[in-house]
């Protein structure tokens, strides 16, 4: 089980690199100069870092309950998206 749960936690600092390699800058008319990641890759990374959450703590744990308050902005961040 151990040997399970460190090849998850090594599958999401996979991911992490992943997601960080995707950041691009570009140009907006709207916002001016942005940076954009793919959206893809950290939907998938969020959704796996809630499962295992889930698994190794429960959905009453503060690091849970954390996670998701950091994941919905506006509630206790006021619309800023974190980067993690």
């Amino acid at each position: 089980m151990n040997q399970i749960i460190k090849q998850r936690f090594e599958n999401l600092e996979n991911k992490i690199v992943q997601i960080e390699n995707s950041v691009t800058s570009g140009y907006s008319v709207f916002g001016g100069n942005q940076t954009y990641l793919d959206n893809n890759l950290l939907l998938q990374w969020q959704v796996q870092v809630k499962d295992l959450l889930i698994k190794l703590c429960g959905e009453n744990s503060s690091y849970y309950q954390t996670f998701i308050s950091i994941e919905n902005p506006g509630v206790s961040y006021g619309g800023f998206i974190p980067f993690f």
